[in-house]
C-alpha cells in the first residue's frame, strides 16, 4: 500500500509530480478563441467609425457657424452703404455730381472725386451732423510728395482740398468752428470757410496765394449756382 500511494505520488520511482495539472487548466480557461478576438476587433472598428463620425459632424457644424456669420457680416455690409448711399443723393444739396460739375471747371483742381460710405477718410458721411456728401480734389499747384497716393481720398484734403456738403447753414458752422480748433496746430487742416451749408477746405501745404485762388475759384462757383 505504501508502495503503491508512493508511485502514484511520484515519489519511489522518480516521477515528477504532477503538479502543471492545474496550470493547464488555468491556461485554457483564461484564454481567448478565434471568434472573441473577431468581436472585439469588430467592436474596436465600430468604435473608431462612431468617432470620426462625430468629429466630420462637428466641423461640419462649426464650418457652418462661420459661414452663417460670414453671411450676416456680409449682408450687414451690404445693407448699410446703401442706406447712407441713398440718404446721401436724397438730402445733399447740391448734391456730389453737381460739386464735382462745378470743380471740374475750375483751372488747378484735378480729379474731383466723391467719398461714399465705404472709402470716406473722415468716417462722417451721412453721420449725425456729419456732411451729406463730400467731395476731394487734388491741385496742381500741391507739391507731388503730398498727392502721391493714386487715389485721391487717400491723399485727403492735403493733397488739394475737398468740398463738404451739409444738411443745413448751422451743420456747416459747427463743422468750420471744429476745425478751428486746429488751426495753428501740427494737425492744421488747412485753409477752411463757410458757404451757405457747404464747408470749402483747402490743403495747407499752399502759400497763403495759392489757397486764396483756389479758395476764390471755388467760393464764386458755389455762389453763382445759388449755393
Amino acid at each position: 500500500m505504501a508502495v503503491t500511494r508512493s508511485k502514484r505520488r511520484g515519489v519511489s520511482h522518480g516521477e515528477p509530480e504532477r503538479r502543471d495539472v492545474p496550470m493547464r487548466v488555468v491556461s485554457h480557461g483564461g484564454g481567448m478563441s478565434s471568434k472573441d478576438k473577431k468581436d472585439i476587433i469588430l467592436m474596436a472598428m465600430l468604435l473608431g467609425m462612431l468617432l470620426v463620425c462625430m468629429i466630420m459632424i462637428h466641423c461640419s457644424s462649426s464650418m457652418d457657424d462661420a459661414d452663417t456669420g460670414k453671411e450676416a457680416t456680409a449682408a450687414q455690409k451690404q445693407v448699410e452703404p446703401v442706406i447712407a448711399t441713398t440718404a446721401d443723393q436724397v438730402e445733399a444739396e447740391p448734391s456730389a455730381e453737381e460739386v464735382i460739375q462745378l470743380l471740374q471747371g475750375i483751372d488747378h483742381i484735378q480729379r474731383p472725386t466723391a467719398a461714399t460710405p465705404e472709402n470716406d477718410p473722415n468716417d462722417g458721411l451721412g453721420k449725425e451732423d456729419g456732411y451729406r456728401a463730400a467731395v476731394f480734389f487734388e491741385s496742381d499747384l500741391v507739391d507731388e510728395k503730398y498727392r502721391k497716393d493714386e487715389d485721391v481720398l487717400e491723399n485727403g484734403t492735403r493733397g488739394g482740398g475737398c468740398v463738404e456738403v451739409y444738411a443745413n447753414e448751422e451743420d456747416a458752422q459747427k463743422r468750420d468752428d471744429y476745425l478751428s480748433n486746429f488751426d495753428g496746430t501740427f494737425i492744421d487742416g488747412g485753409f477752411h470757410c463757410v458757404v451757405g451749408n457747404c464747408v470749402v477746405r483747402i490743403s495747407g501745404n499752399l502759400d497763403g496765394a495759392d489757397q486764396r485762388e483756389l479758395e476764390e475759384a471755388i467760393v464764386r462757383a458755389l455762389e453763382e449756382e445759388g449755393r
